[in-house]
């Protein structure tokens, strides 16, 4: 440590900095996540309502898909490819945390218009609710193994695109 060197604190700045530059291990985990989470709403979808369509469900999930392996897969991977399995599997989590957070709020949202909701606390009950019923849902029905799958093969491949060309 120099006296006269950056401090630190200013290195650890300029580290963020970075880290918020897209990378190849970002835009894959990014990517094979959101398609993952695509393809595994339309299984939940067939397990919560058969038959019924939801588009923004599908587009939602895509999103937090995204976001997940964008923010939380992205900068995890580089350690090796049992920490790179690691990492995917908490940005599935996550993102599916954070999907199922937003879908229910939305949902409430959405019963509010129709005056259904006498208070505050009816309505945060039902966000909790519909929150239990989804996590339910991905539970029971075979769209945790196609999560599982995919957090694992989102892990791998942003691991061998971090390897190649970061």
């Amino acid at each position: 440590m120099t006296m006269f060197g950056p401090s630190n604190y200013a290195q650890s700045l300029n580290e963020k900095k970075v880290m918020a530059m897209p990378t190849a291990s970002r835009i894959f985990g990014g990517a094979i996540l959101a398609a993952i989470f695509y393809f595994a709403s339309i299984v939940f979808i067939d397990a919560y309502r058969p038959g019924m369509v939801f588009f923004e469900f599908n587009v939602g999930a895509a999103i937090m898909g995204l976001w997940g392996g964008w923010v939380v897969l992205g900068k995890r991977v580089g350690h090796g490819f049992p920490s790179s399995i690691g990492a995917g599997v908490l940005a599935t989590f996550a993102a599916t945390f954070w999907g199922l957070f937003v879908f229910s709020v939305t949902n409430m949202f959405l019963r509010t218009k129709t005056f259904r909701f006498t208070d505050v606390e009816a309505a945060f009950f039902y966000v909790v609710d519909q929150f239990i019923l989804y996590w339910k849902t991905i539970f029971t029905s075979e769209t945790i193994f196609y999560m599982i799958i995919g957090a694992v093969l989102a892990g791998l491949l942003a691991e061998v695109a971090k390897k190649i060309w970061d």
